[in-house]
């Protein structure tokens, strides 16, 4: 941090810290009742998060059953 010349006490400009790195990835379950935009908005921009695990899936009302993202059905 710069020093300003109005400061009354100069020495409190920094801070040391420890940051704990973590590389392993964050996992997230994406549920949803209906594959709508928005939903796929999300899903493709946690997807493309290198940081992200994703699993996403969406209930489909016409067969009743849970689609697991990425498989083929008739849902819509």
């Amino acid at each position: 941090m710069p020093d300003y010349e109005d400061d009354a006490v100069q020495s409190n400009n920094s801070k040391p810290v420890v940051v704990r790195v973590v590389l392993d990835k964050i996992r997230a379950l994406q549920v949803v009742g209906a594959p709508t935009s928005d939903v796929k908005f999300l899903r493709r921009f946690l997807k493309g998060a290198p940081s992200v695990e994703l699993v996403s899936s969406s209930f489909c009302a016409r067969a009743g059953t849970w689609r697991v993202a990425g498989a083929r059905t008739n849902c819509r």
